[in-house]
């Protein structure tokens, strides 16, 4: 007697994300990281901010306005309705990932309430698009929700070309936050992002399957951020 499945449910159980130890979870937040740290070893976060403004300056201001509101929170969270109904499993890494990096990045202005460049630097020393923000520059909200994005897409076994265009246009909403003079290079939300999106997949995944085979009993997934993803541990519970 032949047993069929129920494709949605099948898809619901399966993991359709690439080996935990493959680069494309981990190359991205390591070449930040090492970046940062040279960064910073070399003091040149200002003098970086001065030299990658200037030169994007020489760009129309209205396309770094409109790669600024593709990072938009309320506008990123649109790219994943063509996944409704079809790809289940994607709509819940990219809510799950979406609700931690939202957590993480309002909690991290508030607490840090670090300054923007406007409320450091002269006004007519660097080239400002838009209001002249002053604080709540770590991190940036738009640069995290455009990684949280491409390492979701990243995290797929999809045709390569898709990969790195998910993560060429993230990459270049971070440079707009530089050309629009309202964030320094240093305090990007790519590292954050990226792994939000890597973990948070996984996280749903395993949500999914315990759903999906327990009917609706209550299911609790724990998942371990690495020591640089700035978590410890994320639970998420399912009833």
């Amino acid at each position: 007697m032949t047993i069929k499945t129920d494709p949605g449910i099948a898809a619901l159980q399966s993991d359709t994300t690439v080996a935990f130890d493959s680069a494309w979870r981990w190359g991205v937040p390591l070449f930040a990281l090492s970046a940062l740290a040279v960064l910073l070893a070399l003091n040149g976060n200002v003098p970086l901010f001065y030299v990658m403004n200037k030169i994007m300056s020489h760009a129309s201001d209205g396309l770094w306005i409109h790669l600024s509101l593709l990072g938009d929170g309320q506008l990123v969270i649109l790219f994943i309705l063509p996944f409704i109904g079809r790809r289940p499993d994607l709509v819940w890494q990219y809510l799950l990932a979406f609700l931690l990096a939202g957590l993480f990045v309002h909690g991290m202005k508030e607490l840090f309430s670090a300054l923007r460049p406007p409320a450091s630097l002269l006004a007519d020393s660097f080239h400002l698009i838009g209001p002249a923000l002053r604080n709540n520059a770590f991190p940036s909200g738009h640069t995290t929700a455009a990684f949280v994005l491409a390492g979701l897409v990243c995290l797929q076994r999809i045709n390569i070309g898709f990969k790195f265009a998910a993560l060429l246009l993230a990459i270049f909403i971070g440079f707009s936050r530089i050309a629009r003079g309202v964030h320094w290079p240093g305090r990007a939300g790519c590292r954050f992002g990226w792994l939000d999106g890597c973990h948070c997949s996984r996280v749903a995944v395993a949500v999914l399957a315990c759903r999906t085979q327990y009917l609706g009993a209550a299911c609790v997934c724990v998942d371990c951020y690495p020591a640089f993803s700035m978590g410890g541990v994320v639970l998420v519970a399912a009833s």
